[in-house]
């Protein structure tokens, strides 16, 4: 019985000290006691519909050929949900719809895209935007940097008075023309 009890402690003993071996490596001699592969995982933040409302802006210079031309992206997100992004080039043109937020990412559903005259019509597709910050929010655009573009579009927001839009979605949907036809783009 003595031999047994020894057997025992001896291979209590091995994976006590194999258990401390393995510590030692995971915390590589830090005194924080954390995991440092653990800290590799970055709190993201968490913003709200509220946090980040409000109109959001930007120019670009495109070369087409032998002229430069000027192209502007608008952006409003209101606190219900709903956007409207609106591109500026030689007409403008955009997109109607609703968004979510997900960690600092905000996803555009869109439902309707408008052009200068008064019609909307209904489409499908989304966009995801990263938010950099509660000022600027940046697309990626791989299209757009086809045709000269910058590829990465910083939105910086607009905290004057200046330039904001009053409409909101439903006033857009009342007063355009809807025509019932989608566009998968």
């Amino acid at each position: 019985m003595c031999k047994r009890n020894s057997k025992i402690l001896i291979l209590f003993s091995m994976f006590l000290i194999i258990g401390l071996l393995l510590c030692i490596m995971i915390f590589d001699g830090e005194d924080s006691g954390e995991c440092p592969k653990c800290n590799s995982v970055t709190e993201s933040k968490s913003y709200s519909y509220k946090d980040i409302a409000g109109y959001y802006s930007t120019k670009d210079t495109v070369n087409s050929g032998s002229e430069s031309l000027t192209v502007g992206y608008n952006l409003y997100l209101y606190e219900n949900g709903t956007f409207s992004y609106q591109f500026l080039m030689n007409a403008p043109r955009g997109v109607i719809g609703n968004y979510i937020i997900v960690d600092d990412e905000i996803k555009l559903n869109y439902l309707f895209n408008t052009g200068s005259d008064a019609s909307l019509i209904a489409t499908t597709g989304s966009k995801v935007l990263k938010i950099k910050d509660n000022n600027t929010i940046v697309e990626n655009d791989a299209e757009f940097a086809k045709n000269g573009g910058s590829k990465t579009i910083n939105l910086t927001r607009d905290n004057s008075n200046n330039n904001k839009e009053d409409n909101s979605i439903t006033d857009y949907i009342n007063n355009y023309e809807v025509i019932n036809k989608t566009n998968n783009n």
